[in-house]
Formats: structure tokens, C-alpha cells, sequence
């Protein structure tokens, strides 16, 4: 099925980012996070433990290439105190 939705600017730009940290194209990152969502269960708001673990590992191994580009030593958290 072809779906064809307007997206705002803002939203598209995420999407767009998130998928390219996340190493797929746009509509592969999609069709993921939407299988993510799970939405046969969406409707019923109680899910096993078991499901909810995969639901969590499925959105681990999409982000999972995604990099994490921060800096958390001692001396950048305390950068600029004291001045």
C-alpha cells in the first residue's frame, strides 16, 4: 500500500534525521517505527511483559547505529562554573 501524507517541515526534517542516524531510508525508518508502535496492540492497552521487551528491543536495534555524540568528562560538566 502507497500512502501519501503531508508532513509538516519541522516533522519531515526529524524524520528525515532520525532516519539517517539510524542508517535507513526514510521509508524503511517508518514502516519500523511503526511496527514499533505495534498498532494491533495499540487499541488494547494491555500487553505481556514478553511483548513489551520485544516492542524495546525492536526500537534498540533501530537507534542502535545512531551516534552518540556528547561529551561527559569531569572537565566539560563543570565548564564555565566559577567564572
Amino acid at each position: 500500500m502507497n500512502l501519501k501524507i503531508d508532513l509538516p517541515a519541522d516533522l519531515e526534517a526529524i524524520i528525515r534525521k532520525r532516519a539517517e542516524q539510524a542508517g535507513l531510508d526514510i521509508p524503511t525508518y517508518v514502516v519500523q517505527t511503526l511496527r514499533i508502535l505495534d498498532l494491533d496492540q495499540a487499541a488494547d492497552t494491555s500487553i505481556s511483559n514478553e511483548q513489551f521487551e520485544a516492542s524495546l528491543q525492536r526500537l534498540r536495534e533501530i537507534h542502535a547505529s545512531a551516534p552518540a555524540q556528547f561529551d561527559d568528562t569531569r572537565e566539560s560538566i563543570y565548564e564555565g562554573c566559577g567564572e
